[in-house]
């Protein structure tokens, strides 16, 4: 496989390939590392995100809001009715089972 198969033209010059060829090994990481440092706390890398998605809470009718003093009822589960089996007898009270009756 020759390097220009490697590389696309339209994201990298070939003068840039010839200087990140020729680099020392660890050149190019620690070049982005300096750029953009790995992050420690993400809390505090992300704060930014949490602040600016506050301010667009105002914008919210208010109607869906609840107060954190108001306590929530916990709604009851649906809870379906036994299914009838098959070969048990029709709840219809015909005397036949149920896929004979009502089952089909």
């Amino acid at each position: 496989m020759s390097r220009e198969d490697c590389a696309s033209v339209a994201v990298l010059a070939r003068d840039e390939l010839d200087e990140a060829e020729s680099a020392p090994p660890g050149l190019q990481l620690e070049a982005t590392r300096r750029r953009q440092p790995p992050i420690d706390d993400v809390a505090a890398a992300t704060s930014w995100w949490s602040q600016e998605r506050d301010d667009s809470d105002d914008e919210l009718d208010g109607e869906d809001e609840v107060e954190d003093d108001e306590a929530v009822e916990p709604q009851e589960p649906y809870r379906a009715q036994p299914k009838v089996g098959r070969n048990a007898s029709c709840p219809s009270g015909s005397g036949k089972k149920y896929k004979k009756c009502c089952g089909r």
